[in-house]
């Protein structure tokens, strides 16, 4: 960082109140040194021995480099401790710290120490308090002090754009054809150059209109006069409006039909006025190339009517405001739709002007997939019907099917009665009623005996002589028919 090196002397009586008086020495080995305590410029200093350091203009101070008192004998008046404040009017005080000194060694190389940094703060005074000598306290001394002064900060004005001496605002003109010219009739003052503007207003058609002055030299650079001048090649003469304007021998005055032109320069044998042109195509033939930014110029220019000047280019149309001229928007009264945008899928809508709509339908089942749940899998879409119980949504109205007539908690996938709520995997059997309550496809059927009475109709089923079709045996106490006597 380039600096200015301030070498301070301590003014003395001139100075009147703001400072105690001093010796004039402006060395090393030259001291000031004072030996009363007086009102400190500082009011929230008590009476004391200091300095200040008051500059003709406001100064940005960094680094500093202190010499200490060095004279023979007396080094122990030298500041051991002292306050240093800062002021930018010499009444309010700011506080830098409270900083320690060496002791100077009285060497006649004495080569003094590095003070406070003060970090480049803008200030018009420096106060330096004593609060502590090396000696009795009675006399205080320093002998020389060297503030570095930071070059990088502005001393002079700053403009509205924050430029130290600048010139403050200034004026752009808007660009917005990018040829590097402005619209004189289009300007903003702005600090920094906006985007598409320029700092001159050169450019007397700059609102995409173009004339022969703009699209003449695309022909001459990319060295198409070469067979097109002279030569007439095809009898097209591309070194002036007027003969290029007459077109060549195939298509004449309609070679600034459509895209004709553009054609002839890229197509080799392009047959589009007619009968094919000579190959090869113009780009080819030609020692340059026009390239696809030129082409679009030249296109453009057509589209505007091909004028000689830029000011007889017929006003292009945009009447939607999004960037494209009526001539290349495929509907000039709706700003979401041109070339630029974005094809939404399955409205039915040329977004992009590609001339197709968009449809997807992935899988083919013939429902496009804004409708279609699942593009993916032709079985489920809004005309599928629903599978029950499987967590699949086949038909997209949302939602799974899910059957559970009785409410008993099992679908009717697995409910072998949906109907009866006490039928279902989690039931318990009930044995010999012919039904399967568990739906584990058997009904539960108990003859412990195997006499063919089941046990809710066999009194002693433990037992094949006793059942309903037993005869009874008299006088033995024993109910074999089980009538229940």
């Amino acid at each position: 960082m380039k600096k200015y090196i301030i070498y301070s002397i301590i003014y003395c009586c001139a100075l009147q109140s703001h400072a105690q008086c001093v010796d004039n020495g402006n060395y090393w080995n030259d001291s000031w040194v004072s030996c009363q305590l007086s009102e400190n410029p500082n009011p929230d200093r008590p009476n004391s021995h200091w300095l200040l350091y008051s500059f003709h203009e406001n100064q940005f101070i960094d680094s500093t480099h202190f010499w200490n008192a060095n004279r023979l004998g007396e080094s122990n008046q030298g500041i051991a401790e002292a306050y240093i404040d800062y002021s930018l009017d010499g009444e309010n005080w700011i506080e830098l710290g409270l900083f320690e000194f060496p002791q100077a060694n009285e060497a006649l190389d004495y080569a003094g120490f590095s003070g406070p940094n003060f970090e480049s703060v803008e200030l018009q005074s420096i106060l330096i308090t004593v609060s502590k000598t090396f000696g009795d306290g009675n006399c205080a001394a320093l002998a020389e002090i060297q503030f570095f002064v930071d070059t990088t900060q502005c001393y002079g004005v700053l403009d509205e754009c924050g430029v130290c001496d600048g010139p403050g605002e200034q004026t752009w003109y808007l660009d917005q054809d990018g040829d590097g010219l402005g619209d004189p009739d289009n300007s903003i003052t702005a600090c920094e150059q906006p985007e598409n503007y320029v700092d001159n207003d050169l450019d007397s058609c700059d609102d995409g209109a173009l004339g022969w002055d703009e699209i003449g030299p695309i022909f001459s650079e990319a060295g198409c006069n070469g067979c097109h001048g002279d030569s007439q090649i095809g009898g097209l003469d591309l070194r002036s409006y007027t003969s290029t304007l007459m077109g060549g021998n195939k298509c004449g005055t309609n070679m600034f039909s459509g895209n004709n032109l553009v054609s002839i320069i890229t197509i080799s044998t392009y047959d589009g006025c007619g009968s094919p042109i000579n190959p090869p195509s113009m780009n080819d033939r030609a020692s340059g190339e026009i390239n696809a930014a030129d082409l679009e110029k030249i296109q453009h220019w057509i589209n505007g009517g091909a004028p000689e000047f830029c000011t007889d280019f017929e006003a292009l149309i945009d009447m939607d405001g999004d960037g494209y001229f009526s001539y290349e928007d495929c509907d000039d009264l709706d700003a979401s739709i041109n070339p630029g945008s974005e094809e939404i899928p399955n409205n039915d809508v040329d977004e992009d002007c590609d001339g197709e709509a968009l449809i997807i339908d992935e899988d083919g089942d013939g429902f496009n997939s804004d409708e279609d749940c699942d593009d993916s899998d032709a079985g489920i879409n809004p005309g599928s019907s629903e599978i029950p119980n499987n967590d699949v949504d086949e038909d997209c109205d949302g939602e799974a099917l899910i059957i559970d007539e009785d409410g008993d908690g099992f679908n009717s996938d697995q409910d072998c009665d949906d109907s009866d709520a006490s039928i279902n995997p989690g039931s318990s059997e009930i044995p010999n009623n012919d039904v399967d309550e568990d739906c584990d496809g058997e009904v539960l059927i108990i003859d412990e005996d195997g006499d063919g009475f089941n046990s809710d109709e066999d009194c002693d089923d433990a037992d094949a002589g006793i059942n309903p079709g037993s005869s009874e045996i008299p006088n033995n106490e024993v109910d074999e028919d089980c009538d229940g006597e």
